[in-house]
């Protein structure tokens, strides 16, 4: 019963919200390297009046979320050290961000990243619950001045998960 409602709501999805006909995702793992390559594309999404977001949400196992680093302007700055009542859920990164200085997340494509709650227009001056993860926001037409109202292509997006230590 619960797939068959799964295609239901997959089905209207595509067919009336105009979500991407087809999505892939794609996992490398090189054998000289101790990183993972992810590459998610999409393909014959239409394009859209009504507001819409499509996100890449990674919920790594981490014991201390003080620990995250974010990668900004080439400095690593935590998330817990954003000042009262700046943004301190959405981050524009400049490669990624790091645990404890041996995990990185390195977005390659995408550089917009909702910590926590995933909203593409969430303000609130409370720090985020990194547990909930990080929500790289591959498209959204949320602001009628930072992006694209009318979007209706394929697209790559592409990160590295790799150990620095």
């Amino acid at each position: 019963c619960s797939s068959d409602l799964y295609r239901v709501v997959t089905k209207l999805a595509i067919d009336h919200a105009d979500a991407p006909k087809e999505v892939y995702m794609e996992l490398v793992f090189p054998k000289s390297k101790a990183v993972v390559e992810l590459n998610l594309s999409w393909f014959g999404k239409r394009a859209n009046r009504l507001p819409e977001a499509l996100w890449l949400t990674l919920r790594p196992d981490a014991p201390e979320s003080r620990n995250w680093q974010l990668n900004k302007v080439g400095d690593k700055i935590s998330p817990f050290d954003v000042i009262s009542r700046g943004n301190r859920h959405m981050h524009a990164l400049s490669t990624g961000l790091s645990y404890n200085n041996q995990v990185a997340v390195e977005s390659l494509d995408a550089a917009l990243v909702v910590l926590g709650e995933r909203s593409p227009i969430y303000f609130s001056n409370d720090q985020p619950d990194l547990t909930a993860g990080f929500h790289f926001s591959l498209f959204n037409n949320g602001w009628g001045t930072n992006y694209v109202q009318w979007f209706g292509e394929d697209m790559r997006f592409r990160f590295r998960l790799r150990t620095t230590a």
